[in-house]
């Protein structure tokens, strides 16, 4: 029965098929590079995770159903890869390391990039490595890519109402963090 559904995928892309790779690729393969880059620290790893999204995508786009957008099922597939990647690589928090961290403020947009911004960039991250994996992420998946509730619940397999409390909670734990940390009064972990 796979044989049969990637053969019919197959003859439908034909000749096409990597064409349309390499227009999701162009369309997607910055925004799931930078949701990677911020969930490690490192630009390597995270160009490696998103290689492997496309790569397991081009695997699985027979079970594409179409009922989601197609941003929507690479951030799942993305965030599947990424845990697995974690699961296999070491622990969250310690993921992220800070002079990773020090690199991520460093390489900000370009020269008009000023210090207070580089150093608010750096202490966003701080905080993202404080949270729990599952908190950063739909925090990234609400807050930077924009993605509604219900698709983030398609991305982490939780409930709607689950995704909303934890994006709730995370801002609230974002919040909290971040303005210990610019005040001077952070606790060492």
């Amino acid at each position: 029965m796979r044989a049969k559904s990637t053969n019919k995928v197959r003859q439908l892309f034909g000749r096409f098929f990597m064409k349309e790779i390499g227009e999701l690729y162009e369309r997607y393969g910055k925004r799931l590079y930078n949701y990677f880059y911020y969930l490690t620290g490192d630009k390597h790893r995270a160009d490696e995770l998103t290689q492997e999204t496309f790569f397991q995508a081009v695997l699985s786009v027979s079970r594409f159903r179409g009922d989601s957008r197609l941003s929507t099922w690479l951030f799942g597939i993305g965030r599947n890869v990424f845990l697995k990647d974690m699961r296999n690589s070491g622990a969250w928090p310690a993921y992220i390391e800070d002079e990773a961290l020090e690199r991520i403020a460093a390489d900000g947009p370009g020269p008009e990039e000023t210090a207070v911004l580089n150093e608010t960039l750096f202490t966003m991250g701080r905080v993202l490595r404080r949270m729990s994996e599952r908190q950063a992420a739909a925090l990234l998946l609400r807050d930077k890519e924009g993605f509604s509730y219900a698709e983030i619940a398609r991305i982490t397999g939780d409930s709607l109402a689950a995704v909303k409390v934890t994006v709730h909670r995370a801002r609230k734990k974002f919040r909290e963090e971040f303005e210990r940390m610019e005040s001077g009064n952070e606790k060492r972990r």
